[in-house]
């Protein structure tokens, strides 16, 4: 397999960054499927231009220790070997080979360092822009990247690629968003996750990079709706269940029966209550929204005497239409007014 050499610093290239290009399980698939034809082994060779076993990348040491305190510290004075190599011989290579250090992702931001636009894509896709976040954060370089990340972001955000419910892609969209103070961005998609998440998100799970203030937020944003909805349930069965002396007839004996009943049934389809599940774990905000918007309604319903005179009814937008109360407080909670604003949240510790 070949090795690549890039030089960006002819002049001043003291540093050679060595990255390992890891090879993508679907190489060797291809490479099985091209020895049944020799049709196949053309796509094969066609999509697999050349396998790279490592890329050398020579740079500048000025260049990355302005533009990164990570490498400032490695680099400058003797505290690391690093530096003390760069001192003593004037040159030093430094092997990149965590997981995360992605090949195409350092690339792109020692392009930016450089700008060399010509290596610079006006448009990444997600996983890329996932990539390059990742290392920005860890090498501490979001000076020099942010307006491409923002623009990168901006670009993206609303192709195909942007997530239409809630998973673990949404809060990395919601991570970058706040890793790169992008205000309005951060606005929009903290509310998109207060309006989906399915349950209450756990800020130390696996690949969660969101800060836990931020989900602990939204997590209390999401419960507080919850609960609004199920207080506003509670409050009409006890409604309900109380007499009025003008109300003890066997008409509105009925009529309240019918509509606790109904109540209970609301409760059941939007599983609220005694038929709530722990967390409220497969149901979001939107869908109550949703699933208040679409009950059937009492409005009207009659309760008459047999003389079929002085007949009692559900007045609409009266105390016992469940549907109406229900639809209320759910428009009360303003969900489309959600989001976190970024300056209560932006990161606390300075960054260059």
């Amino acid at each position: 397999m070949a090795t690549i050499s890039i030089d960006y610093d002819s002049s001043q290239g003291d540093v050679e960054l060595i990255l390992e290009d890891r090879e993508d399980p679907r190489l060797h698939q291809a490479e099985d499927e091209a020895s049944t034809s020799c049709e196949q082994t053309k796509v094969a060779l066609y999509n697999v231009v050349v396998k790279v076993k490592e890329i050398h990348l020579r740079v500048s040491s000025l260049r990355l220790a302005s533009s990164s305190e990570y490498f400032r510290a490695m680099l400058e004075g003797s505290r690391f070997p690093e530096g003390q190599a760069l001192k003593d011989n004037g040159f030093v290579r430094i092997r990149l080979s965590d997981p995360e250090d992605k090949p195409e992702a350092i690339m792109i931001i020692i392009g930016v360092l450089y700008e060399k636009d010509v290596q610079l894509p006006t448009k990444i896709d997600f996983q890329t822009l996932q990539k390059v976040a990742v290392l920005v954060d860890k090498y501490q370089w979001h000076i020099p990247i942010t307006p491409h990340m923002i623009s990168w972001f901006d670009g993206l955000k609303d192709s195909p690629e942007f997530p239409i419910a809630f998973d673990e892609d949404l809060l990395t969209w919601l991570w970058i968003a706040w890793l790169f103070g992008m205000k309005d961005q951060f606005k929009s998609v903290s509310r998109f996750v207060q309006q989906q998440a399915c349950k209450s998100i756990d800020p130390m799970e696996e690949g969660i990079r969101v800060p836990k203030r931020v989900v602990e937020a939204i997590n209390k944003q999401r419960g507080a709706a919850f609960q609004k909805i199920e207080e506003t349930i509670s409050s009409m069965r006890e409604v309900l269940l109380r007499k009025y002396p003008d109300e003890d007839t066997p008409q509105y004996t009925l009529l309240r029966a019918m509509a606790l009943g109904f109540l209970s049934l609301c409760s059941q389809n939007l599983q609220l209550g005694e038929f709530r599940t722990p967390d409220h774990a497969g149901c979001s905000v939107r869908w109550l929204e949703r699933s208040i918007n679409s009950l059937e309604t009492m409005k009207g319903f009659t309760v008459c005497p047999s003389n079929n005179h002085g007949g009692r009814w559900i007045r609409e937008g009266g105390p016992w239409d469940v549907e109406k109360i229900l639809q209320d407080a759910m428009t009360d909670l303003k969900i489309e007014e959600w989001g976190l604003d970024y300056d209560d949240f932006k990161p606390t510790i300075k960054r260059p």
